[in-house]
């Protein structure tokens, strides 16, 4: 569905002055606990839109702080945390609940509300404790590059501060801190973060300057994930570099990184196509669809090798150059996911379908697809968390397999503890990524019962 956002932003700035010229303004100091605000979000057929919903945990609505999120404006770092003022939010109530009066304040509300849930989600994939207290949020921050990408129209997540950071937004698109999948594609990030990331930096596996280190939405900052480097003398059954085994690394890490947010984006909108209310530029390449084409496809060994030493050979500085190519790396794993839980939800209805139990036919379309996201967010920090070990075991000479996460949804055990199912359409799908990659003897579906 086509979507104008400048539109959706002259409705959204219409119905505030319309509710601020109506009502009086009441005093917001002595609201808190579970407070209803008026933001922005989808509805069913994702159009952004106004709607009521109930803020938990406010201990301030003023500056909406609370359980799940903290505001700065502008802010500025300090000792590994962010610093600056708490932007003062404009409310005016209805009868039974509180409307922001300016773009800032519905920007916290609307934020505050996904990052609660994302909260939930968390709790749902076994991530819950990951994120600790209330999240550090920078509104209008001022990124000191002179990459403008970088400096307007983005957000990213630093992991230094542990905050999510939006910069100043100039389009007439849809705010990016009022994008729903953007928020939750940020928030993943802090995940993947500190599952692996933290942990490997602790552990010397991985190099980085904390200071430096984040990821940005669209054109990353060129600041590095740096595996530990490799001995010079490259092993004699691996005659690669030490710069481009150290390049490889990287940039798997942060395409699977880049990826797996996007999944976390969907999982959390089940939008497709997240990125267009704000970023319409890039609506087809990080779409989650995945065509005819493109079904078996990812960024092998071999694809990534070639780029990696291609930047080595013809750029200056080859880390800037290959950054742009994670996300490619990223969407196929993206796609990939999505379509796996599609083909989990189709195989889940048609056993409904034949079932003689008839309280099983009680069983929603909708719970269905409740359950297969839960499992799929299960899988995915399940999948992190095993990366990480993996990490921790890898020779300063060894390349990260791009395969990993397809030969993980190989494992009888993973099968059954995500209640996955291997039915015949759903094996044949993945044979398809693991013949790509040359492993074809990885997986067999001769056995496997056919979709009946």
């Amino acid at each position: 569905m086509q979507i104008q956002s400048h539109i959706i932003i002259n409705f959204l700035s219409l119905a505030l002055i319309f509710f601020a010229s109506c009502t009086p303004r009441p005093q917001v100091q002595e609201a808190s606990g579970t407070v209803q605000v008026q933001v922005a979000d989808t509805d069913e057929n994702q159009v952004y839109q106004l709607k009521v919903v109930n803020l938990e945990g406010i201990t301030d609505l003023s500056t909406v702080s609370g359980q799940f999120a903290q505001f700065y404006f502008s802010p500025g770092a300090q000792e590994n945390s962010l610093k600056g003022m708490a932007p003062k939010a404009q409310f005016i109530r209805t009868q039974s609940f509180f409307v922001p009066t300016d773009v800032i304040s519905l920007q916290m509300s609307t934020m505050y509300y996904h990052l609660q849930n994302l909260a939930r989600l968390d709790q749902i994939a076994g991530a819950e404790g990951v994120n600790q207290g209330p999240r550090a949020v920078g509104l209008e921050t001022q990124v000191d590059d002179t990459n403008e990408t970088t400096r307007r129209n983005n957000a990213f997540y630093n992991g230094q501060t542990d905050s999510m950071m939006f910069v100043p937004f100039d389009r007439q698109d849809l705010p990016i801190s009022l994008n729903a999948g953007i928020i939750a594609h940020e928030h993943f990030h802090s995940l993947f973060f500190k599952i692996l990331l933290k942990p490997a930096l602790k552990a010397k596996k991985i190099n980085s300057d904390l200071s430096k280190f984040s990821h940005v939405l669209i054109e990353p900052l060129p600041a590095p994930i740096v595996l530990i480097e490799p001995a010079i003398e490259p092993n004699a059954a691996d005659p690669l570099t030490a710069q481009e085994v150290q390049l490889f690394n990287e940039i798997l890490l942060r395409g699977l990184n880049e990826g797996l947010a996007d999944f976390w984006a969907w999982l959390y909108t089940n939008d497709n196509e997240f990125m267009k209310y704000s970023l319409p530029r890039f609506k087809n390449e990080r779409s989650l669809g995945l065509t005819e084409n493109s079904k078996g496809r990812f960024e092998t060994k071999n694809f990534i090798l070639s780029r990696v030493q291609s930047a080595i050979q013809e750029e200056a500085q080859p880390r800037a150059q290959l950054t742009q190519y994670s996300y490619t790396i990223g969407t196929a794993y993206a796609r990939f996911l999505r379509q796996w839980v599609q083909l989990q939800i189709q195989s889940d209805e048609a056993r409904l379908k034949l079932s003689k139990d008839i309280s099983a036919h009680s069983i929603s379309l909708k719970k269905i697809e409740k359950e297969n996201k839960a499992d799929a967010a299960r899988f995915v920090v399940e999948f992190i968390r095993n990366l990480y070990l993996k990490i921790e075991k890898l020779e300063s000479n060894q390349l990260l397999l791009p395969e990993q996460l397809f030969l993980e949804l190989t494992e009888v055990d993973s099968l059954k503890k995500f209640n996955f199912s291997n039915d015949k359409s759903t094996c044949l799908f993945l044979k398809s990524y693991l013949d790509f990659s040359q492993k074809p003897e990885a997986l067999q579906c001769e056995t496997v019962a056919t979709d009946e």
